[in-house]
Order: structure tokens, then sequence, then C-alpha cells
């Protein structure tokens, strides 16, 4: 079976309150769940958006600051290789260049450089040249340009040929007070002034990294993000110090979207995480300011949402729950109450009392219930008095079918001619058997006293003691307390006819007793009709019970008046094994008998 089928299956036999309950639960789940999860998105959606909004303004602040500090570094350097005393002065050589001479332009070159470095964002300034004048061994801010010429940097000066290259962070020991420091450098060569353009020294410009670095720390928006400026050949200028200086990042996955564009940022997975990485191009330069922002510290805020929408969702679940118990138990507490209802109908407990307190589907069915159990009743009423009709009416036939008078002429006619011939026995035969007749039909009645059932069954006994020449004995031990009381008529006769022809003439002796007992216990009469026949197993007693017979009064007939006219709780019972007799119980409630021939039933 497929799993959403055993689910179904499984629903439909919840009961109605847990369906309720647990419909209640899943849509407000689901709602809820929603929510938080739509709220979630759009808060990381916002939150990612903030982010690289901010990141946009520092960077283009720290780009404004970074361009500011080296277009001045620019200017500087422009206004020393267009200085003509320099040009002038680092273009003499030769033996007519006197020491003194010498000694003078150093003192005007330092002066000229010193006023140069008093910008402020000037740290130091180098001049290398190319002629052997004493000055060019002073070691500190003039220096001999052979002494480099093998640099990178330098060959590349070179090569612009006046155009201004940028020199990447590196320590340069100034070799004095300052000592060492991480400085970056613009360099350029100086020209001749006349139309030769021989190169006469390359000027170097340089600022401190640091001042590069306090821009830089200050666009960090994030604890764990990484913020660095990196050259046109990937190697990292400045940085945070969450990157180390020099690092080349060409390797990097990133590396070629940054390199390609001016400006911007993409969705990157960098080890373990993804980060955003956003990008700027300085103005007027190669560079790249980079920030490198990991998307799960930017997402912090928008998990501190989802968790309290977490907590709002469980305290609504929570609450919800116990309104839809609530109301869930509203629902099916009628429900419940009129299976309660049902269940007494099934067990015959009519005395059932069904409240129509609304007009929604429940109680229109508990009107329709009560409305259905109103006419069962009237039906069960009708069947009821339509069966005593019919068995009344059946023994008025029966009863009609004999002629009383006709009857009793015959038989009176019969004991004179036995009288006249001296046959006593026939006379009493005669006299008994008339009163049995007449104690059978009972005037119509149905209903007799006691005391006339007893004489009736004990004149059945003594024609039936006369006819087996006293082979049969009835014993009768009646309370007198009872004989007033109101039962059915002919109940006894037809057990007692049952237990001489089947139980005693059956047995091998032919011969035994037949004692009928009536008392009054518990509210309750009680008759007891004992016989040591052959006795009978439960198969045979099933079957006597339900026999239907077409003659006389049989058992079931017996059994079925007493059920019809005091109830089905009474009736008849039998306690019998084979070859040891029978006893049958008649139980019935004690009713008073009315003078005028009527009880209470």
């Amino acid at each position: 079976m497929k799993p959403y089928k055993i689910i179904s299956n499984k629903f439909k036999n919840l009961k109605i309150r847990d369906k309720v309950l647990l419909s209640y639960l899943v849509i407000i789940f689901f709602a809820i769940t929603s929510v938080a999860v739509l709220s979630y998105n759009k808060s990381s959606e916002l939150m990612e958006k903030q982010t690289i909004n901010s990141t946009r303004q520092a960077f283009e602040q720290a780009n404004n600051f970074i361009s500011y500090k080296l277009n001045n570094v620019k200017d500087v350097s422009s206004l020393i290789f267009m200085n003509k005393e320099i040009q002038s002065i680092i273009s003499k050589s030769g033996i007519d260049y006197t020491l003194g001479q010498q000694i003078d332009d150093y003192n005007r070159l330092m002066e000229i450089l010193l006023s140069m470095q008093n910008s402020r964002e000037v740290f130091n300034v180098r001049l290398y040249v190319n002629n052997n004048s004493i000055y060019s061994k002073s070691g500190n801010k003039i220096l001999d340009a052979k002494d480099i010429e093998d640099e990178d940097w330098y060959k590349k000066a070179v090569e612009s040929n006046g155009s201004i290259t940028w020199r990447s962070t590196y320590v340069y020991d100034f070799k004095d007070v300052r000592g060492k420091h991480n400085v970056i450098s613009i360099a350029r060569t100086i020209n001749s002034e006349d139309f030769s353009g021989r190169q006469l020294g390359v000027i170097s410009v340089d600022i401190l990294e640091d001042s590069i670095y306090k821009i830089v720390k200050q666009v960090d928006l994030t604890t764990s993000g990484k913020v660095f400026l990196a050259d046109e050949e990937g190697m990292i200028i400045s940085s945070d110090g969450k990157e180390p200086l020099g690092k080349n990042i060409s390797s990097e996955k990133y590396y070629s979207k940054v390199k390609g564009e001016k400006e911007g940022y993409s969705k990157f997975k960098l080890g373990k995480e993804t980060s955003i990485v956003y990008y700027k191009q300085i103005e007027n330069t190669n560079w790249r300011l980079v920030a490198i922002i990991p998307v799960n510290e930017i997402l912090q805020s928008s998990d501190e949402v989802l968790r309290y929408m977490l907590a709002i969702m469980m305290v609504i679940t929570i609450v919800a729950a116990i309104i839809a118990y609530l109301i869930s138990g509203s629902i099916t507490k009628r429900i419940r109450q009129l299976i309660k209802n049902m269940k007494k109908i099934e067990d015959n407990q009519w005395d059932v009392s069904i409240v129509v307190d609304s007009t929604d589907e429940i109680g229109v069915l508990q009107k329709n219930f009560k409305r259905m159990v109103e006419n069962i009743k009237t039906l069960i009423e009708e069947k009821y008095q339509a069966e005593i009709n019919k068995k009344s009416a059946e023994l008025r036939a029966l009863q009609a079918q004999i002629n009383p008078h006709f009857l009793y002429n015959i038989l009176d006619m019969i004991c004179w001619m036995a009288m006249k011939y001296g046959a006593d026995d026939i006379v009493y035969i005669v006299n008994s058997l008339a009163k049995f007749f007449r104690l059978s039909l009972s005037g119509g009645r149905d209903i007799v006293t006691i005391r006339d059932e007893i004489t009736h069954v004990k004149m059945y006994l003594d024609i039936q003691m006369k006819r087996f020449s006293n082979e049969v004995e009835g014993i009768i031990e009646v309370d007198e307390d009872i004989m007033d009381y109101t039962t059915v008529k002919l109940i006894l006769q037809p057990i007692v006819e049952n237990a001489i022809l089947h139980g005693i003439k059956e047995s091998e002796s032919k011969t035994g007793y037949v004692k009928i007992t009536g008392k009054e216990e518990n509210g309750l009469i009680i008759f007891k009709i004992e016989d040591n026949g052959v006795g009978m197993d439960k198969d045979t007693i099933e079957k006597l019970l339900s026999e239907t017979e077409n003659k006389g009064y049989g058992i079931k007939n017996v059994n079925e008046r007493v059920k019809l006219y005091f109830g089905n709780e009474y009736g008849l019972s039998y306690e019998s094994e084979p070859g040891k007799g029978t006893i049958v119980t008649i139980t019935f409630p004690t009713l008073p008998y009315e003078v005028n021939g009527k009880s209470s039933i």
C-alpha cells in the first residue's frame, strides 16, 4: 500500500475531534512556517541590499580619499618632473663641473626636494641621478641610479620615459630617525629640457601605506569581512589587516570578475562559505578596492528575525492548539452525546433525552435522530399492541371453535348416563373435564388469578392420573399468599403435559411424578415444574423453546405469551440433564388481580 493511502486511511479512522485538531494544527503550522520563511527570505534580501548599499557608499568615500591622496602625490611628481632648475642641475657633468658648483647644486636640490616633501600626503622624495657628481653619494635623498638600475620598478620607470608608474607596497629603510616603513611610491624619469629627451634621473615620491590603511579600515563594515586594495597585477597594496600585504590574488576565482569591471559585486563560494565580493576601481588608477563579505554574517540579523519568528510561531501554535482543542471539543461534545444516545437505543434503552440545541449540521442530525427515535418507539408500541391483539384474536378464535353451551350439555348428558349405570369413575372424569374446559375458556379472558391457574392444572393432573392408573403422581405446593395475584392463563398445563408425555412416559419405568411449586421472591412470582423423567440435553431445550407447533399451546407459545404480557426479561428457563429429570422455572412480576376481572398488565 502506498504511503499516502496509509496516511489517508489512518486519518479517516481518527475521531472527529482529533481530525479537527490535527487539521487546525497543520493549517496553522504551514501558515506560520510560510510567513516565517517568506519573512526570513525577504529580510535576508533586504539585509544583503542594505550591506551592498552601505559598501557602495563606503567605497565611494574611500575612492575619493584615496584618489585625493594619489592626486596630491602625482602633482608633486609633476612639479619635480617639470622643474627646469632640477633638470639643469642634474644635466651637468664633465671636468668643468667643479666641486664647489656640485656642493652648491646639492644644497639647492635638497632645498627643492624638502620643499616638495612638505605636502602632508608625501612622506619622502628621492632623486636617483645618472651623473658622477659628489651629491649622488649622499645616500639619503639624492642617490646614484646605478645602484638600482637592475630593479624592476626602475626598469619600468625608464621604459615609461616620463610617464607615471606606481610601485606597490614595499618596506624601505630611510636610514635616519624614521627607520623602516611600508611605503607606496610613484616613479617617473626626469628628462633633459632639450629636444633629445635624454633621461637624467628618476624621481620617487613616497606615501605611507598606513595612510591608505586608515582609509581602507573605515570601509570594513563587518566583523569577519575583508577589505583590501590591489594593484593591476593582483598584489595587495593595503588591507584592513586580515590579508597580508604583497599577497597575490590573481589565482582567486573572483579575480577575473574584479579585474574585468570597474565596479560591481557577485557571490562566490570561497572555501566553505558563500561571500559577496564587492569591488571598485580607484579613480585614475588600475587599482581595485575589494571587500569580501560572508553572507552568514550579513544574515545574522535575519537569523535573529527567524529565531524571533520561530518563538512567536511556537507561542501561536500552542495558543492555537488550545483554541482548536476547545473548539473541536465543543463541536464533538454534541456528537459524542448523540453517539451515547445511539448506544442506549442499541441496548434497548428507549428513555433517552435528545436535546436539539442548534440549527447547524449537528443540530439537524440531532433533530432527525430524535424524530427517528420517536417514530421507532411509536412503531414498537404499535407492533406490541398488534401482537397482543393478534394473540387475543387467535385465542378467541380457538375458543370460538368450541360452543361452550353445547360442550357443557354433552358432558352433562354423559355424566347422567354414567350415574344411571353406576359408573362413578366416568362421572368423576366427566366432571373434572367439564371443570377443566370451563377454566380453559375463562370466559374469554387472557388474564386470570394464580388460584384459577392452579385449579386448572390440578384438574388436568387428576384426569391424567386416572388415565395412567396412578402411574403419574401430581404434587402441588403453592403458597397461599400468591393465589390472588395475576397470571397469564394456560402457562402450567402445557409444561405439565410435556413433562408427563415426553419425560415420564418415555422413561423405562413409565412412572414418575410432576411437582409444581410456587412462591413470591423479591417482587417476583416463581413457579417451578419438576419431573423425574428422562431429561434432555441443551440442544433439545433450545429446539423446544424455538419450535413452532401447529396444535395446542406449546412450550414456545407459553414463553412468548409470558414475555408478551410481562416483558422480555421474564419467561421460561430450563435445567435438565439426560436421565436426571427436568426443572422448568417460570418467572413474572407480582401484580394484583382486580375484582372486575381486569389487571394492571
